[in-house]
């Protein structure tokens, strides 16, 4: 442990952390501090997702929205470089390329999001209900707008992702209207804040005491487990990886680099290891931005 200790603290995006907050009795806590229009965030989802599927009957997984961009006017104050909204699109796309998950990036040009708070207050008030409903939309939400161009801070587009994930969509919507996801959204503002994540993502991981590790910006599966064991003093067991199958239920579209991450295997094997693990006939692989996915029929 001590050897492992010391190789994640060569990483500066990696360090100790003593939180305010406890969650007395609930063991380890990962914090996931994010936003839905976060392009490293999306790139960052076959690692998450692993992380989460082979650990969540071990930890507390939780989610906290950290509230992005408020407007393209106040994001552009904390990062001048960014001009007008298309630059946000070039830049993700541009980064795109380092990490294995597609994305156009052109909604900033033809139909610029206006905030990030409607999305990320539809997230929290499905999580009042659901918590696998409430990642599912996060999922969407990324999909829909990192690859098909979809301006997910739209009332009609949110409306139509909270549909199709069987969720009321327009009385969701009416409800922040209303304010009614106000306190819970601010709750997450300012606890993101507590928990120093100043770049998203950002990954804390905390025992009893409020006492862990702090990982901020890209990071792997592997980093993740090693933090995990340094926090809890010990290895802990992860759950059997999910059949194939399995993973459609959480999204419909899996795209190739999610199955290398999750199966740890190399990209000429993938459509080989899907063939082996779906019925003939049973899926369809497609391409989209130079990226190939999956789909099951």
């Amino acid at each position: 442990m001590a050897e492992e200790k010391e190789n994640l603290k060569k990483d500066d995006n990696i360090e100790d952390v003593s939180l305010k907050k406890k969650e007395e009795g609930k063991g380890i806590t990962v914090y996931y501090v994010t936003d839905p229009i976060c392009c490293f965030s999306w790139f960052f989802e076959p690692e998450i997702r692993k992380f989460n599927m082979l650990y969540k009957d071990s930890v507390d997984f939780k989610i906290v929205m950290g509230g992005l961009m408020k407007s393209f006017e106040e994001l552009k104050k904390e990062v001048p470089e960014f001009k007008e909204p298309k630059d946000i699109g070039e830049h993700c796309k541009e980064e795109s390329g380092n990490y294995g998950m597609p994305l156009d990036g052109t909604v900033w040009a033809k139909d610029p999001l206006s905030s990030s708070y409607p999305p990320s207050k539809a997230i929290k008030l499905v999580g009042e209900i659901s918590k696998s409903s409430s990642e599912k939309i996060l999922r969407m939400m990324r999909e829909e707008m990192m690859v098909f161009n979809r301006n997910i801070s739209k009332d009609s587009v949110m409306e139509d992702i909270l549909n199709r994930q069987n969720r009321n969509g327009a009385k969701i919507i009416a409800d922040i209207k209303e304010g009614k996801a106000d306190a819970l959204f601010d709750a997450d503002l300012k606890f993101a804040e507590e928990l120093g994540a100043d770049v998203f993502p950002t990954v804390v991981i905390a025992d009893s005491e409020g006492n862990g590790i702090r990982i901020k910006d890209f990071t792997d599966f592997e980093t993740m487990e090693k933090a995990l064991y340094e926090v809890a003093g010990e290895e802990i067991e992860p759950a059997p990886l999910p059949s194939f199958d399995s993973l459609f239920d959480y999204s419909r579209n899996l795209f190739f680099k999610e199955i290398e991450v999750m199966y740890d295997i190399e990209p000429e094997m993938v459509e080989d290891f899907i063939s082996k693990n779906m019925p003939e006939n049973s899926y369809e692989i497609r391409e989209i931005l130079g990226t190939k996915f999956v789909i099951r029929k």
